[in-house]
């Protein structure tokens, strides 16, 4: 149970519908926080359908967010993942798919950053989580995706030393491995299944 109120905030949950950042969305509304979420395909009305790997699909979201809500007290940027195959080396990866994992990665959450930090350091006020991954600081997995949680790791830092005189809070979460459906799928993809795991 989370002990503050978070009565009349409102938050934004990228990524939101699954997983983490379904478990993030119910622990803010449990808390009173006023709350939509992000996904690909909206199956509620408190779900904005949108590309985050886009900066359309971002502007989409910013609309939505100040037609809803009316700004943003609350950001988390969960959106992420990989959209190729666990298996392709290095030398197999292509431009777009370098491109497509560092922008829905990393540059969806500069973008919504650019759209909401602002407003929030205007109004003197705001919390602002970057949720990365162990992928960061490890030599396997998808290099790209272990790339973008580093910069974005990076990036939140630098943030945060910009806008903390503002009252604007800025933190990274870096989760180890959770067992989502996406991570269930993966680790199934891989041979590996949970009565393998330590």
């Amino acid at each position: 149970m989370i002990s503050d109120s978070l009565t009349g905030r409102r938050a934004l949950v990228t990524g939101g519908t699954k997983g983490i950042g379904a478990a993030i969305a119910a622990r803010l509304t449990e808390a009173g926080a006023r709350v939509l979420t992000t996904a690909r395909k909206a199956t509620t009305t408190d779900v904005v359908a949108a590309d985050l790997s886009t900066a359309e699909g971002v502007a989409t979201v910013a609309a939505a967010v100040r037609e809803r809500l009316g700004g943003l007290d609350i950001l988390v940027h969960n959106v992420g993942g990989v959209e190729f195959s666990g298996a392709k080396t290095t030398f197999e990866l292509t431009d777009e798919e370098w491109m497509h994992t560092l922008s829905l990665n990393l540059m969806s959450a500069v973008r919504l950053d650019r759209e909401f930090v602002p407003e929030m350091v205007k109004a003197g006020r705001g919390a602002v989580v970057h949720v990365s991954s162990t992928f960061r600081h490890m030599v396997m997995g998808p290099l790209p995706y272990g790339a973008a949680k580093a910069g974005i790791s990076r990036y939140s830092k630098g943030l945060a030393h910009e806008v903390a005189a503002a009252g604007v809070r800025v933190n990274t979460v870096t989760p180890g491995l959770i067992v989502t459906d996406a991570t269930r799928n993966h680790l199934h993809s891989q041979g590996v299944t949970e009565e393998d795991l330590p």
